[in-house]
């Protein structure tokens, strides 16, 4: 009987089934496994972000700077001649072209 295929009909859609829930797992895990922590699999690499002295960014505010120092959690951003500011690292939010303070 199983070689008309009449049996394998279950084992068949069974298998279909299980490798359609494999491909929507790895189209919305990606690369992470669900054995992951939460943290690790949706962890988010802001690194393209890291900006460093004489770099000119934009904080999550609006405002548009120089980074004048980094510290560990801080940036100092000049935002006009003698007025310096800290902001937070991750308030950060975009890279502008040299120049742009200038322009603007």
């Amino acid at each position: 009987m199983g070689d008309h295929g009449f049996d394998d009909g279950p084992r068949v859609l069974g298998r279909v089934s299980d490798d359609i829930d494999d491909a929507v797992t790895k189209a919305c895990l990606g690369k992470a496994s669900p054995d992951q922590p939460m943290h690790a699999r949706y962890a988010v690499d802001h690194s393209f972000l890291a900006a460093d002295t004489g770099d000119e960014v934009v904080t999550g505010g609006g405002l548009l700077g120089k980074v004048t120092d980094v510290g560990e959690t801080f940036i100092t951003l000049e935002i006009a001649d003698g007025v310096r500011i800290k902001v937070q690292k991750t308030q950060i939010t975009q890279l502008m072209p040299k120049g742009t303070l200038k322009s603007s």
